[in-house]
């Protein structure tokens, strides 16, 4: 957070973080694509952001595939295809 005084002392100008949001991505046997998906949203400027793999229970190997290329990423696992 910026913040700037004027000339007689009064706060003016705070300047607020952008917002946190957060990136949901579902997989199910989709490890390409969403390594894929992963290594575009590494390359945003935007940066107060969190990512999230829903892997709706892939018999591929995506989820440690995630697991290893992506270990910030965080991964849940439902076990079972739950669709959407």
């Amino acid at each position: 957070m910026t913040v700037s005084q004027n000339s007689t002392g009064s706060v003016v100008g705070i300047a607020q973080p952008p917002p946190k949001i957060s990136v949901i991505i579902l997989n199910w046997n989709g490890q390409d694509d969403t390594l894929e998906c992963l290594a575009s949203i590494k390359k945003l400027e935007y940066t107060n952001y969190e990512v999230v793999v829903v892997d709706n229970g892939s018999i591929d190997s995506s989820v440690d595939a995630i697991s290893r290329e992506y270990p910030d990423v965080t991964l849940l696992q439902t076990g079972a295809n739950l669709g959407y």
